[in-house]
């Protein structure tokens, strides 16, 4: 069984899935290069992308196994034309599927629900990797919360080899102690829903984290709880934040884009903490702060 990984890029390089979104630009980017990487149907030609896309573009051709899409993204790439670029098989979520699918994406599953896409697309999958593309990734997660189970019932059903103790304990980690493991999770806050969301990916988490904002929308208290917790984190993250407080905590090197100026073609990268590329470039970034 391979890896289920949520993002929420479009395809491959990044780009969002948002309503006003234009395909073509990821379109161009698959030959907007000079390093040929071979499709993973025999059937296209050659993708050309830089040297610095084209290992990512490796490794995730090498083990992709399944794709979950919603029907916004399905509609404005035509569903790949039934051929996903990776070589993935896709499982769409919609309650209308298209009235001719059958004949125009008979290699495409279309499914109700989150859950079911994902044990659609884990059977599919194989060995190979599950990849979730969404625009809106803690929605995406939240989805995944069965609202008909108490705390302590869903941590048991996503993880059944723990021990409840090893259970209650990481749910008390995130404020959610004594009767508070028996509350329904349709009953919960969205900071609620939030801070279980975070239990259950760092209970099991992956090696590599992308962040994008992610205090956005979260008070003080669950912002620290965030930090805290991904302190203990091994693997590698990439975060792009305005939050200070959670760029001092948590960085140990800086990528500057656009530089002083804001118009500087190259990257600037700074080693060492957020506070040390403070002191050496005397400035802060623009953002926020508590």
């Amino acid at each position: 069984m391979g890896n289920v990984i949520t993002h929420m890029t479009m395809s491959l390089d990044g780009f969002i899935a948002a309503p006003n979104d234009d395909p073509q630009e990821l379109f161009d980017w698959y030959q907007a290069g000079d390093v040929a990487v071979q499709h993973a149907s025999k059937d296209f030609g050659d993708f050309h992308v830089d040297e610095a896309s084209a290992d990512t573009l490796r490794d995730l051709l090498g083990n992709a196994g399944a794709l979950i899409s919603g029907r916004h993204l399905f509609d404005i790439t035509n569903g790949w034309n039934d051929a996903h670029p990776t070589g993935a098989k896709v499982v769409v979520v919609t309650h209308e599927p298209p009235t001719d699918a059958a004949q125009r994406w008979p290699k495409t599953t279309f499914v109700g629900g989150v859950e079911e896409a994902v044990a659609t697309a884990k059977d599919l999958a194989g060995d190979g990797d599950v990849s979730i593309a969404s625009p809106t990734i803690a929605q995406q997660a939240l989805d995944l919360l069965n609202p008909d189970l108490t705390i302590e019932e869903q941590l048991q059903r996503d993880f059944p080899d723990e021990s409840i103790g090893s259970l209650r304990s990481l749910a008390g980690a995130f404020q959610f102690s004594g009767e508070d493991v028996d509350k329904k999770i349709r009953a919960l806050s969205g900071g609620e829903k939030t801070r279980l969301v975070m239990a259950r990916m760092l209970l099991n988490p992956p090696n590599f984290l992308v962040l994008d904002e992610p205090t956005n929308h979260l008070d003080v208290a669950t912002k620290e709880m965030l930090v805290d917790a991904l302190k203990d984190f091994d693997g590698t993250m990439l975060f792009v934040s305005h939050d200070r407080a959670f760029l001092r905590g948590l960085s140990n090197r800086v990528l500057e884009l656009g530089g002083e100026s804001g118009t500087d073609a190259e990257p600037h990268l700074y080693p060492g903490s957020y506070a040390e590329y403070v002191a050496r470039t005397g400035h802060e970034a623009p953002g926020v702060h508590h």
